[in-house]
């Protein structure tokens, strides 16, 4: 079959505009990278299956049918899967600064320092609701805005940013808490 190049050109766009933020909301639901990419192949798949009729649509309705499917796509797969799916050091990895095994981190007591830190942040994320958790990974490790997840997530744009607002000062006191539990 050859595919116009135009409509080669509207998946491709809408994939490049895309992809980061059904991602994140894949892993941010998820906690698992593989589950995540999965997902995200899936929900791409779907697009191109549909991409005559989703290419007319204006950006914010493309925008909405691609996150209505992978919203769809993220329910079915907690309903299918055999067990829940807890991990979400992933995420962890993505947010902090620099890991462990860098070139800066060359010195063993600074790595070591380095998985310490990664571990703490790890058990603070996990802490996080799920609503948390999603918004979070959405906005720090899929780049979106406010206003996108809200769109995505279908919730006032407030509620997104009080839910993120909620989910860095739980991790602020959590990590305070623990460093200062660790560090005298």
């Amino acid at each position: 079959m050859i595919v116009p190049a135009e409509t080669r050109q509207a998946f491709e766009r809408l994939y490049d505009d895309h992809r980061q933020g059904v991602w994140a909301l894949f892993l941010g639901r998820h906690g698992d990278r593989t589950v995540a990419e999965e997902l995200t192949q899936e929900t791409f798949l779907r697009l191109w299956r549909r991409i005559d009729a989703v290419a007319p649509l204006g950006p914010d309705s493309q925008r909405g049918w691609i996150f209505r499917v992978a919203r769809n796509l993220s329910i079915d797969a907690y309903r299918t899967a055999a067990a829940a799916r807890t991990a979400v050091r992933q995420v962890a990895d993505d947010l902090r600064p620099r890991a462990a095994g860098d070139e800066a981190a060359t010195d063993v007591a600074e790595v070591a320092i380095d998985r310490e830190r990664l571990a703490a942040v790890d058990r603070a994320i996990s802490t996080l609701p799920e609503t948390q958790r999603v918004v979070l990974s959405m906005i720090a490790v899929g780049g979106l805005r406010a206003v996108d997840v809200a769109e995505a997530l279908e919730l006032p744009a407030g509620t997104v940013r009080y839910r993120l607002s909620e989910a860095r000062r739980t991790l602020r006191m959590i990590l305070e808490s623990e460093l200062e539990r660790t560090h005298g």
